[in-house]
């Protein structure tokens, strides 16, 4: 990594904040860009240091917060898949109660249910059909 020469003496041996600014890259690296750019971004963090101590350390950070990226990914994603879940559910069970009460449900109607992702409002649709004299009376 070609480093400026203003950002030189920042990254100097003895500078104080050494620490703060690598974690404050490689904290960059695992949250703000894509996997594939990790890598190389990663290993030029370590071709930086010359000093094995400094190398280990970079190595502890990148893999405390690869453990860390990876559980919140996987905590965010399981929350993103519930979430995707309840709402693919609430549109198949919305569409089925239309079929079974009123018969054919026009596509213009099925597109806007398939379109909400607002589970309240998915959820008020579906007690609706139980008080709606007609389809045309109902309202998503």
């Amino acid at each position: 990594m070609t480093v400026s020469t203003e950002l030189q003496p920042l990254l100097g041996r003895d500078h104080p904040r050494w620490y703060d600014l690598l974690r404050l890259l490689l904290t960059w690296v695992y949250w703000r860009r894509p996997r594939p750019e990790r890598h190389p971004l990663i290993a030029a963090a370590l071709a930086s240091e010359s000093d094995a101590l400094r190398q280990r350390e970079v190595q502890a950070m990148t893999q405390q917060l690869e453990e860390k990226w990876e559980q919140w990914a996987r905590e965010r994603g399981m929350e993103i898949g519930y979430e995707v879940g309840k709402v693919e559910t609430l549109r198949q069970v919305l569409l089925n109660l239309l079929r079974d009460r009123f018969g054919t449900v026009p596509e213009a109607l099925a597109q806007e249910i398939g379109a909400c992702a607002d589970v309240d409002r998915l959820h008020a649709a579906t007690r609706q059909i139980l008080h709606v004299p007609s389809l045309e009376d109902f309202r998503l």
